[in-house]
């Protein structure tokens, strides 16, 4: 039997089959042909942060099984057109606890979800509607409605799944958690603290909500248990600000009240630090999404001005650039992040009109993608790629 070894950060992946198949980690494609039984082996599950996709993999004929490290069942049977996106919900021993889903490709060369979309939530109201982008077909249309109504919402992406919450006049609603996956929406445990126009996002698996309006209070949630835990307090008290994760970390930016300092927040230690601020002038109701080792930060308000500005934060250096313009002033949208494409979605313009527009950020330059079903604004930055 012939076997092939790929390195993905320091570990390796056994792959085996009668056909030529594909594993992609981030940007980087690798092309694998061998000989034997057609089997994708995962790695020692301890090398890895939890999280993912970890692999995506896909084959160009035949059949292709994954399994964990220990060569047991079949986690999932990959075909040609079929996509596998593998995440990693627990690294605690070597065989992990793994998740295989599978989609269909655009291509064999690009292993592209054909059926992704683009998710934005909620809506100033408060209302429970929602919009989705089809990639493949390049168009809007609304998205299933969710039980409560909120806005002001924190949406997160945990594996194949969308987790919401957001601001309700009544209290047990601001502490009600979503779900939507497989496009049905479930109710999950009730946060433990009562969050009010928070900011939150995914890190390494673990979705977490920082402070709010009424508190400094930080939590994290864990989808394999659907439990809440409370992590150390916020060194200030914050509302209306943003929360992207990138590498690990959690970056806290902009909100009220104002001149607040921006900070990150490392899980592994619970605690915060300091970093530098953004240049333009403060404001609040901005939309980010993350680029590889970039947070961007879009429009904003600072109760005189709304701003079509738009900065980048580089979290390797601890610096900020200002980089093209949004193609109007806005406040209070979505900004969502896909692979190497970041969009802007809805908002409110200077005349605190909600609007529907949407726009994808490519190489510098933004593009239109259509308008939405419906207006979206006080959605907290929030929507996710699904």
């Amino acid at each position: 039997m012939t076997m092939s070894y790929e390195a993905y950060n320091g570990g390796a992946v056994r792959m085996s089959g009668t056909s030529t198949f594909y594993a992609r980690l981030d940007t980087k494609v690798h092309r694998v042909s061998a000989t034997g039984t057609q089997d994708f082996i995962l790695p020692d599950a301890r090398l890895f942060k939890v999280g993912g996709p970890i692999f995506y993999v896909w084959a160009t004929g035949d059949t292709l099984e994954i399994r964990s490290v220990d060569v047991g069942v079949s986690l999932g049977t990959v075909t040609t057109g079929n996509i596998a996106a593998v995440y990693l919900l627990d690294n605690s021993t070597a065989v992990g606890t793994w998740i295989v889903v599978i989609k269909a490709a655009n291509t064999a060369t690009t292993g592209l979800f054909a059926n992704r979309d683009l998710r934005v939530v909620y809506s100033a109201g408060p209302s429970n509607v929602h919009s989705k982008y089809d990639f493949s077909a390049a168009t809007w249309s609304a998205d299933t409605t969710s039980t409560y109504s909120r806005e002001f919402s924190v949406g997160f992406r945990l594996a194949e799944a969308m987790f919401l919450n957001g601001y309700n006049s009544a209290v047990t609603r601001c502490k009600r958690v979503e779900r939507w996956k497989s496009g049905a929406w479930a109710v999950m445990t009730d946060h433990t603290v009562f969050h009010v126009k928070s900011a939150g996002d995914a890190v390494n698996g673990i979705g977490y909500m920082m402070s709010g309006e009424t508190n400094l209070s930080c939590t994290a949630y864990a989808q394999l248990t659907d439990a809440w835990s409370v992590l150390a307090d916020s060194p200030y008290n914050r509302s209306r600000s943003v929360a992207r994760g990138v590498a690990g970390r959690l970056y806290l930016i902009a909100g009220l009240p104002a001149l607040q300092p921006s900070f990150k927040y490392f899980p592994k230690d619970d605690t915060f630090e300091n970093i530098t601020d953004y240049t333009t002038f403060n404001r609040h109701d901005i939309a980010a999404f993350a680029l590889k080792q970039w947070v961007f930060t879009m429009g904003g308000y600072d109760l005189v001005t709304h701003t079509d500005a738009v900065e980048a934060y580089n979290t390797l250096t601890d610096a900020w650039v200002v980089t093209t313009s949004l193609p109007s002033a806005r406040y209070s949208g979505a900004g969502i992040s896909d692979s190497e494409i970041g969009y802007y979605c809805g908002g409110a313009n200077s005349s605190d009109t909600l609007q529907n527009s949407a726009h994808d950020y490519r190489s510098g330059t933004w593009a239109s993608i259509g308008t939405m079903p419906t207006t979206h604004g006080r959605v907290a930055g929030s929507g996710v790629a699904l």
